[in-house]
């Protein structure tokens, strides 16, 4: 039971980590090529707001993901040992 428990519940936070900094230095990365080579001004300004709003949005669910999991982590770790029979007075 404790091995299905650690598989189901290993910390893959810095995975999630590497994938949102990467976004993020990514739309900053081409942020900063629409400020620098901006030609076009109707086109990369829209473009230059659809890419913060990604940037909000990706640490928006970032922070309340995180909430969230740990949340539903919780809940489930307790219903699990609560029903674990290894922890069952004899």
């Amino acid at each position: 039971m404790k091995k299905l428990l650690d598989v189901l519940y290993l910390d893959n936070w810095p995975k999630r980590r590497k994938v949102i900094y990467g976004s993020l230095l990514y739309i900053a990365a081409v942020l900063g090529y629409i400020i620098w080579k901006a030609t076009d001004l109707a086109l990369y300004q829209q473009t230059a707001i659809t890419l913060i709003g990604a940037g909000v949005s990706i640490i928006f669910a970032y922070v309340f993901g995180a909430y969230l999991d740990d949340k539903d982590k919780r809940k489930n770790n307790a219903a699990t040992q609560e029903n674990s029979p290894e922890e069952q007075p004899k």
